[in-house]
C-alpha cells in the first residue's frame, strides 16, 4: 500500500510523531512518501525515517508575503501543490496531518470517488479549536469534514472521548487515538554527555528540565520563579523560545536569571535524551485555557518516562491521573511558584524513589504497544475501496 504524507512541520528532523509513524508502516509493508512544506520554505529531497522519500516544497505566496500575511493564498497553493503531487504520484492513500490541511479534505474525497485514490486519512495531531465544538454551524462543519476521510487519528484516548461525547452519533467515521508515546529508537539512544558549555554552567549543580517550557502555555514564569526561590537545582529551558520574553525575565531577575536558568533553542528529537538523562526531573506544565491544553498528555511527558526520568507536572486530567495511577512523579499547582518550589524540592530530595518508580513503568508507555491500531487502520484503508 503507497501511503503519501502531508504535513507542515518545523523540520523532519524535529518532528517525531511523523518519525514514528513512519517506522510503524514501513515495518507492516507499507511504502511512505512525504509532502512536506519546512518552516525554512526551501524545497529539496532526501530519504528520511529509515527509507521513506521527503519531498519538500516551497511556496512562492509565503516567499512573498510575510508571516500571518495572505494566509488564504498560501493555504491555496498548499492545497493545490500536494493536488498536484496526488495526482502525479497516485498514490492509494492520502494521509493529512493537522487541521493545516482541513480545506483540502473535500477534494481529496472527490478524488477518492472518482477512483484516483483509495482512501483519506486526517492525523489531528490536536483538537479541533474550541470554537468547533460549541455546536451550531461550525460543529456541523467539523462534523461533515471529518465524516470525509475513511480514518481520523487523535493524540490521546482522553481527546478521542470527548470528540465523540461532543460529536455524538453525527460522527460516523473511525476514530482512532494514537498515544504520543516514544518508541523503541528513542527509548534505546544511549546516554551521551551534555555539551561541555552546558556542564560548565551547571557545576555540578543539579537541574530540572523544562522541554518545550517556554511556550505561551507552559507557565514558564511561575517556573521560573519557584526556581529562583530555591537554591539546590537550576532549570534547562529546551526548545523554542521568544527572545522578548526571555529578556523581559532578564530584566526582572538580572543576573540571577542567567545563573540558575538556561535557554537551549530547538535540538533534533534524538538528541533529546542527552537532556532528558541528567536530569532530576521533566517539568511538564499546561495552561488550563483550552481544551486541547486541558487533555494534552505530550510526547515530552511519556520521553522523559521512557528514559527513566520522573516528571513534574501540572493538574491537567490526563497528567494527575497517570501521577495518581503510576506514582512517576508529583503533581503541583502550576498556577502557583510556591507549590511549584515544595514539588521540586520533593522530588530532588526523593529522587531514587521516584527513579525505581518510573522503571517499574516505563514500558507501559511505548509506542510499540500500538501496533495492534495501526494494524485497524491498514485493515480500514484496504477495506474501503
Amino acid at each position: 500500500m503507497h501511503i503519501l504524507m502531508a504535513i507542515k512541520t518545523r523540520h523532519l528532523d524535529y518532528d517525531d510523531r511523523l518519525r514514528k509513524e513512519t517506522h510503524s508502516l514501513l515495518s507492516l509493508g507499507a511504502q511512505v512518501t512525504i509532502f512536506v512544506l519546512e518552516q525554512s520554505n526551501q524545497a529539496d529531497q532526501r530519504t528520511v525515517y529509515g527509507g521513506a522519500a521527503a519531498r519538500v516544497i516551497s511556496l512562492w505566496s509565503r516567499a512573498r508575503y510575510p508571516s500571518q500575511q495572505r494566509l488564504w493564498l498560501k493555504s491555496l497553493e498548499l492545497y493545490a501543490r500536494l493536488l498536484r503531487e496526488v495526482w502525479r504520484k497516485r498514490p492509494q492513500i492520502v494521509w493529512v496531518h493537522d487541521m493545516t490541511f482541513a480545506g483540502v479534505i473535500p477534494f481529496l474525497a472527490m478524488l477518492r470517488s472518482f477512483g484516483i485514490i483509495q482512501g483519506v486519512v486526517w492525523d489531528q495531531h490536536e483538537l479541533p479549536p474550541d470554537g468547533l465544538l460549541r455546536g451550531g454551524w461550525r460543529q456541523r462543519l467539523l462534523v461533515w469534514l471529518m465524516n470525509r476521510p475513511q480514518v481520523v487519528l487523535q493524540a490521546s484516548e482522553d481527546r478521542q472521548k470527548l470528540l465523540e461525547a461532543r460529536l455524538g452519533t453525527s460522527l460516523h467515521t473511525p476514530l482512532i487515538p494514537l498515544e504520543n508515546y516514544p518508541d523503541q529508537i528513542f527509548r534505546q539512544q544511549p546516554r551521551r554527555e551534555l555539551p561541555a558549555t552546558i556542564q560548565t554552567w551547571l557545576q555540578g549543580t543539579p537541574y530540572f528540565l523544562a522541554q518545550g517550557g517556554a511556550h505561551g502555555d507552559r507557565h514558564l514564569e511561575e517556573l521560573v520563579e519557584a526556581i529562583l526561590g530555591q537554591q539546590e537545582a537550576k532549570l534547562i529551558v529546551l526548545g523554542g523560545f521568544d527572545p522578548a520574553r526571555v529578556e523581559a525575565l532578564r530584566q526582572k531577575y538580572g543576573p540571577d536569571l542567567d545563573r540558575w536558568v538556561r535557554f537551549v533553542s530547538y535540538v533534533p528529537q534524538l538528541d533529546v535524551p542527552i537532556y532528558i538523562d541528567a536530569a532530576v526531573a521533566s517539568v511538564v506544565f499546561y495552561a488550563q485555557k483550552h481544551l486541547n491544553w486541558i487533555y494534552c498528555a505530550p510526547n515530552r511527558l511519556y520521553q522523559a518516562l521512557a528514559r527513566g526520568v520522573p516528571v513534574v507536572v501540572g493538574r491537567n486530567p490526563p497528567l494527575q491521573r497517570l501521577i495518581d495511577t503510576c506514582g512517576c512523579g508529583v503533581t503541583v499547582d502550576e498556577t502557583q511558584p510556591p507549590s511549584i518550589r515544595q514539588g521540586l524540592l520533593h522530588l530532588l530530595h526523593h529522587r531514587s524513589h521516584y527513579q525505581e518508580r518510573v522503571q517499574n513503568h516505563a514500558s507501559r508507555f511505548l509506542w510499540e504497544t500500538q501496533t495492534p491500531q495501526f494494524q485497524r487502520i491498514l485493515q480500514l484503508l484496504s477495506s474501503s475501496s
